[in-house]
């Protein structure tokens, strides 16, 4: 597994702007701040960025290619998370889809971030509730995924530690009921003892759940944690988030508008970088977006990299990895 350390694509213009010209940039003309909601810089108070950022643009399976292809284009985007689901319920090699992500990632200079589910969907015939505290699970997961990664060539790993479809883990992760505090420590030993074992993964999501402390125990295998409760600009949210996260994840959108939760807008494209103050403080920032809106988030990142000035190439690192 290559480091995360090492020297990373040249794209100065991200941090330019992102660091040093975000205050001097507007998001939206004032006619526009009328339509859509604001995102102020002293809404959020972060310190520097330790190291240059990372941008990770995130692509499930079942994601366009083109989209994928016009994301790299932009220039801007470091890292891609292909997400697929837990090996039980596909085969990597045999998945039409996933093959084709992993060619147009070998034509790109970005990283390639191979993500899994932690619990699978449906097959869940060899796995049982005691698994959650068994860290010969956890051992067994992170051995194989590596595995794959190594053999399909890509740079980095991760895991999805939510329980999706009819996962049975549903049970002490998205049940009403709280976990005990035996039930806390025994999820922390299983978790220091598998990486004590295997050391840890290089990104994980979630980092944490507010009132679900089990999401942050089990983020403990990773050494990023890519927050999703930053998704949408919600301060008062963010002053609730009380676990620590190496990523700002950002549901990135084509309008600001979310009208189902008006006081929580979704993040657009120009917002990611002149607004980077909210991520400033972080390894780097997750660009979020569904299946139906990537290929128009695609080419408004091409869009905006065309409107930037040029910026003389920049070497870049990212957040250390084993």
């Amino acid at each position: 597994m290559r480091q995360l350390n090492k020297s990373l694509i040249r794209f100065g213009v991200v941090f330019a702007v992102g660091f040093v010209f975000w205050p001097m940039l507007r998001v939206y003309s004032a006619s526009d701040s009328k339509r859509e909601p604001n995102i102020q810089p002293s809404d959020v108070n972060s310190a520097p960025a330790k190291t240059k950022p990372i941008v990770i643009w995130f692509h499930s399976y079942y994601y366009s290619d083109e989209s994928l292809k016009t994301a790299l284009s932009s220039g801007l985007i470091t890292h891609v998370m292909l997400q697929h689901m837990h090996r039980a319920d596909s085969d990597w090699k045999t998945n039409a889809p996933v093959r084709k992500a992993i060619e147009v990632m070998k034509k790109s200079d970005a990283k390639l971030i191979w993500s899994r589910n932690l619990w699978p969907y449906y097959n869940n015939e060899n796995i049982k509730l005691s698994d959650f505290f068994d860290p010969s699970y956890y051992i067994q997961e992170i051995n194989a995924l590596r595995a794959e990664a190594k053999e399909m060539g890509a740079d980095f790993v991760s895991l999805d530690n939510e329980p999706y479809g009819k996962s049975i883990m549903a049970y002490y992760l998205k049940s009403r009921r709280k976990p005990t505090v035996r039930e806390r420590e025994k999820l922390k030993a299983a978790v220091k003892q598998a990486v004590a074992t295997v050391g840890k993964i290089d990104f994980t999501m979630h980092a944490g759940a507010i009132g679900r402390p089990s999401f942050a125990i089990l983020a403990q295998l990773a050494q990023n944690r890519i927050c999703e409760q930053t998704y949408w600009f919600d301060k008062e949210r963010y002053k609730k988030i009380k676990y620590s996260y190496e990523i700002f994840g950002a549901y990135v959108n084509t309008t600001r508008k979310r009208p189902e939760k008006p006081h929580a807008p979704y993040f657009v494209v120009s917002d990611v970088f002149e607004r980077s103050h909210l991520w400033s403080d972080k390894k780097g920032v997750f660009l979020y977006t569904t299946r139906e809106k990537a290929p128009a988030l695609a080419k408004e990142l091409v869009a905006y990299a065309k409107r930037l000035p040029e910026k003389a190439s920049v070497e870049t690192k990212g957040p250390d990895s084993p």
